[in-house]
């Protein structure tokens, strides 16, 4: 009885240790090889996934950001009403850049599914999805760069804190923002 029980705890561990070896790919399968569910999510909604970085940590607030923060923020109805354009642009230029890359991508899939790629196609298909990815990887970057001189830098600087950037290096004279002449860049007492 003892060799039946020890034998079935050895079949229990092994199945158990193969399961931690099932590759990454094969449990992402339930989209389409290629993109995970969650990629394709972010690129249908126009999400950041973090292709703005480069920008936040470097005192360029995000807009979907920004109107969460409004509140704390101190927003004015205009500096509101104008990141909320900000954002609108952004995230309808991205839904549709996020769309064709989608798109791209399950036609790349295609062509390993037929059985038939070769390099000349894949080089032709992979240059159109990666311009497809840098028009959206500067979609949201210019969104950065447009919201910035909309707030002040009292409001970029509790941003940061906010967001927990405020280990980061401190802001240029050429970064601080100044307004543009509509009443955005003031400080509105938060100074």
């Amino acid at each position: 009885m003892n060799g039946i029980l020890g034998l079935m705890l050895l079949a229990v561990a092994w199945a158990a240790s193969g399961a931690e070896s099932v590759s990454p790919y094969a449990q992402e399968a339930g989209a389409f090889q290629g993109l995970s569910v969650d990629e394709i999510h972010g690129l249908m909604t126009g999400e950041g996934m973090g292709m703005a970085r480069p920008a936040e940590l470097n005192h360029y607030p995000g807009p979907r950001h920004v109107l969460d923060l409004a509140p704390e923020l101190g927003l004015t109805p205009e500096q509101l009403e104008s990141t909320e354009a900000v954002y609108e642009r952004m995230r309808t230029q991205a839904q549709a850049l996020g769309e064709r890359i989608v798109k791209e991508e399950r036609a790349l899939n295609k062509v390993f599914a037929s059985g038939t790629p070769d390099v000349l196609s894949l080089e032709s298909r992979l240059a159109s999805i990666g311009q497809l990815r840098a028009q959206l990887r500067l979609a949201h970057l210019a969104a950065h760069l447009e919201l910035r001189p909309i707030l002040s830098q009292a409001q970029v600087e509790l941003y940061d804190q906010l967001r927990g950037y405020s280990e980061a290096a401190p802001m240029t004279q050429g970064q601080q923002g100044h307004g543009h002449g509509h009443g955005h860049g003031q400080s509105h007492g938060l100074n």
